[in-house]
């Protein structure tokens, strides 16, 4: 779908998938590839949180 705009996505890990997705307070890569391995849109980068 982003890719019909022409949008980048960007994954913010902090949210509800933080359990799968983060490690003692940063990035896990192994959760972020199992999380997003079942979704179509794929992010150009992630980050733990906003600001």
């Amino acid at each position: 779908m982003s890719e019909l705009l022409g949008c980048d996505r960007f994954f913010i890990a902090g949210g509800i998938h933080r359990d799968e997705t983060m490690r003692d307070g940063a990035l896990d890569p192994a959760g972020l590839e199992a999380v997003l391995a079942g979704s179509p849109v794929k992010p150009i980068a992630a980050m733990a949180a906003l600001g």
